[in-house]
């Protein structure tokens, strides 16, 4: 039978801790390991995604895949963040990941909902374009 108690590991707690920095963004697992692995800090690969499964679990941590990019991604639930209303912009160019928050987005799911009798799901919603920096290159 397996136990449901929250481990406290230093790894756990690093991991958490970057997490927290991070302030909402998205991030592979890969990425926190990178992360790890550029500030020698012990952290194996294995570990990132168990302690990520089980901060899953415990609705710590929200994980979803994304068209075109080929790892999960794994986002950090602060309080303090409306969970369910952002949506994901991709750059075509680069690739960049946006995580979207704005009022506007709530405004657009109560538009499709009384002008269109459609539930839009924000959280799963993916909006493709150029990035900001990609703009300015394709100017040049």
């Amino acid at each position: 039978m397996r136990n449901n108690r929250m481990y406290k590991t230093r790894q756990r707690e690093a991991i958490m801790e970057y997490l927290l920095s991070l302030k909402g963004e998205h991030v592979t697992a890969d990425e926190i390991y990178q992360y790890f692995q550029q500030r020698r800090i012990s952290v194996g690969l294995t570990t990132i995604y168990r302690n990520l499964d089980r901060m899953v679990d415990e609705g710590l941590v929200k994980k979803f895949n994304i068209e075109g990019i080929s790892k999960a991604c794994f986002q950090f639930l602060d309080k303090e963040m409306n969970r369910d209303e952002h949506l994901h912009l991709i750059c075509e160019n680069c690739g960049e990941l946006i995580h979207l928050e704005c009022r506007f987005v709530e405004k657009l799911s109560q538009h499709m909902a009384s002008e269109h009798s459609f539930i839009l799901k924000p959280e799963k919603s993916i909006f493709y374009g150029l990035c900001e920096s990609c703009m300015k290159t394709a100017k040049k």
